[in-house]
């Protein structure tokens, strides 16, 4: 007793007292911690967003079963605004459900949107649509595909949505019902406020309609011309300028348009062009190695080496049918001939160029090791014997050995030729060569190099 005594007569209401505390503050939080918190959530979710009405997403989920990849933009403030009122506005067009991505998350903080693609398989129109065709693809596909891409922008752009075809990374779909291909709409330009008052949205969709239109019917010519059987057409050509605006406008790989090539038979300065800047941004990307090029490498540096080739051989071609000529069918303004000599000369600076990046291609292809990345010097030059720059020992054999030796022969007697009659070089293609020593080659000194903006 005297024990039990001792302790305090409070004892009991100890724990009594911190529990109702404890329930207390569970019951009643801070009213400064519910906004805190509130504002947090609407900041990073943007379910409930900290901004106008008008700015909020509405998130339509689609089926579970065609919830596709989930991508992520990172933008600046105003294009997140404007993206929010671009995907709002589509969910207002059924039509076009299975044809755009839909906008899941925005992140104020970080300026982010997440879009949703569906589940679905995707074709590429500058891969799958570009002659030689996927199994299964047709010219019926083509046609309809470009009446249902005309149709899409027309309808975007009388909803004053600012969408910019890109036909280069223009992804194709089918139709859940039908199976038709449709175009799958996914780059819109968020620069502009689609509230705008300014924007003259009949004259871009004028613009945009011409656009493809052209550029679809220059795609149907090629597969007009490279898909029909050569025993009915066994003289088909096809025009060097059409074949290199569409290089430009779709950007296909190296193993589709080393087929169609073979179908241009005369030579032009706009496919020397194109073709001299793919093959370098080709030697460009690629890095060094201790061993043999792989199977798939392979493959595209001899894609890209017999592309070069053929071209080389229509400039060759071109140049000795109109040497010592007063007109060369070269120039815009035949008109001028001063032009004419220039394209000459043009036509034969872009002979000196094919002809280093043909040697670095064979060095790339036939080498067990290369020491340089990006190709950078990887064409040695040499006033002597070109097989004391490389031995053997660098090659598979000497068959291959003899080929870059032979090819690196005739770079430095092109740019010397070049030089020679006071012709400009393009300024990319001294990037890939280096002399023996540090030297420059005799009057490469001299030699001019062209900007890229035109003729100095």
């Amino acid at each position: 007793m005297a024990i039990l005594n001792s302790f305090p007569h409070n004892l009991q209401e100890i724990p009594r007292a911190n529990t109702r505390t404890r329930r207390k503050g569970r019951r009643r939080p801070s009213l400064f911690k519910l906004i805190v918190a509130k504002r947090l959530v609407a900041k990073t979710i943007s379910l409930v967003p900290a901004v106008p009405s008008l700015l909020m997403p509405k998130y339509c989920p689609r089926a579970r079963s065609d919830r596709g990849k989930i991508k992520t933009f990172q933008l600046l403030s105003r294009q997140v605004k404007h993206a929010i009122l671009i995907y709002n506005t589509l969910l207002g067009f059924r039509c076009l459900e299975d044809q755009v991505p839909r906008l899941t998350l925005v992140n104020h903080f970080s300026n982010r949107i997440e879009l949703e693609y569906p589940k679905r398989q995707f074709w590429k129109l500058s891969t799958d649509f570009f002659p030689p065709l996927q199994d299964g693809i047709t010219v019926r596909d083509l046609r309809a595909l470009r009446k249902a891409l005309l149709l899409s922008i027309s309808l975007l752009h009388n909803a004053h949505i600012p969408y910019v075809p890109k036909l280069s990374t223009l992804q194709v779909t089918r139709k859940a019902l039908t199976g038709a291909f449709i175009p799958f709409l996914d780059t819109f330009d968020y620069n502009m406020d689609i509230n705008d008052p300014k924007v003259s949205w009949a004259k871009l969709q004028i613009e945009a309609l011409e656009k493809v239109k052209r550029s679809l019917d220059r795609l149907k010519f090629i597969v007009d011309i490279t898909c029909r059987p050569k025993a009915e057409t066994p003289h088909a050509e096809l025009d060097p300028n059409i074949f290199a605006t569409a290089l430009k406008e779709f950007d296909p790989p190296v193993e589709r348009y080393r087929f169609v090539i073979t179908y241009v038979h005369t030579y032009s300065l706009d496919l020397g062009e194109i073709i001299i800047h793919k093959t370098l941004q080709f030697l460009c990307g690629l890095v060094h190695r201790s061993f043999r090029p792989l199977d798939a490498e392979q493959t595209q540096l001899q894609d890209q080496k017999a592309v070069v080739r053929h071209v080389l051989s229509l400039a060759e071609q071109h140049l000795d049918r109109f040497h010592g000529s007063d007109i060369v069918n070269l120039s815009n303004d035949n008109n001028n001939d001063n032009n004419n000599d220039h394209a000459s000369v043009r036509v034969f600076a872009d002979c000196a160029a094919l002809v280093v990046l043909h040697a670095a291609l064979l060095i790339q292809l036939y080498a067990k090791s290369v020491d340089t990345d990006f190709s950078k010097e990887i064409v040695i030059l040499d006033d002597s014997d070109s097989t004391a720059v490389e031995t053997t020992d660098m090659y598979r054999d000497d068959d291959h050995l003899r080929l870059v030796a032979d090819a690196r022969r005739k770079a430095a007697l092109a740019l010397q030729e070049l030089d020679d009659a006071d012709g400009i070089l393009d300024y990319r293609i001294p990037y890939l060569i280096r002399r023996r020593g540090g030297e420059d080659l005799p009057g490469f000194r001299k030699l001019r190099w062209c900007d890229s903006r035109g003729w100095v």
